[in-house]
């Protein structure tokens, strides 16, 4: 029979606090980024159709609405790809956090000036404006802005260039 007497040998099945951190945040990332590819790509793709969608919300003048329905597809994939890269984090969390309250504060006033629009969520053709998906937002603005808030504190262990905008290495180096 073995004597076990060290317990750094034992397997620990707890998870360290850094290691969960790793993967909240790499999951928040992966997730938005490819909720944000995806949106912004559908919108790419069918412009006239996300135009119409952007009026639909009558929020708008037409030339801003125009101005929204050409930009807001082209920022949503670049901030995706920043996510995707791990570049300009900081930014690209207060980004996406300001989007996301936007979206829902849109939704809102969907709700309660009682139109009954397509929502534009995710891309082209989906569900009509309603608590759900509103409330969706909203939990990806929460992500969002913890996101943000975790990158303004600085780490434990960081690197030597701390002036850099980029986390990972790959993207310092550009």
């Amino acid at each position: 029979m073995m004597n076990v007497s060290n317990r750094d040998t034992v397997h620990n099945p707890k998870m360290s606090p850094e290691i969960l951190s790793y993967w909240v945040e790499f999951l928040s990332r992966w997730i938005l980024g490819i909720i944000f590819l995806y949106s912004g790509m559908q919108k790419i793709f069918l412009p006239y159709d996300f135009l119409s969608i952007v009026y639909g919300y009558e929020m708008t003048t037409p030339s801003l609405g125009l101005g929204v329905a050409l930009f807001l597809p082209w920022i949503e994939v670049s901030l995706a790809l920043f996510l995707f890269a791990r570049c300009f984090l900081r930014t690209t969390w207060l980004l996406i956090a300001m989007l996301l309250a936007i979206f829902v504060f849109a939704r809102v006033w969907v709700l309660y000036s009682g139109l009954v629009i397509p929502c534009g969520c995710y891309g082209i053709g989906g569900d009509i404006v309603n608590w759900k998906n509103t409330t969706v937002a909203f939990v990806l603005f929460i992500v969002a802005l913890i996101s943000f808030c975790r990158q303004s504190v600085p780490a434990k262990h960081t690197s030597p260039d701390l002036k850099s905008p980029c986390s990972s290495q790959r993207c310092q180096n550009r």
